[in-house]
């Protein structure tokens, strides 16, 4: 059943990409605007910590598919 298995994490991954894609267009169309007051600011502030983690969170996950697939599999060629 690893197929399954990569069907879910292909879905998942898809998840967090469309919310880190959703976090950083709000955060550009906040800065778009200028001129940013106390509110925009802190909402600034929040997205980049979600983001941080999410971005975080996407790398651990990689790192333990890449340690838990067989030999060979996931290497990048040319590293």
């Amino acid at each position: 059943m690893a197929g399954d298995s990569r069907k879910s994490d292909n879905s998942a991954d898809a998840l967090l990409m469309e919310k880190i894609n959703r976090l950083a267009n709000e955060r550009q169309a906040i800065f778009r605007k200028g001129n940013l007051g106390a509110i925009e600011r802190r909402r600034v502030e929040e997205i980049t910590r979600e983001l941080e983690q999410l971005w975080q969170d996407r790398r651990v996950e990689l790192a333990a598919r890449h340690r838990a697939a067989p030999p060979g599999e996931g290497e990048r060629p040319g590293l």
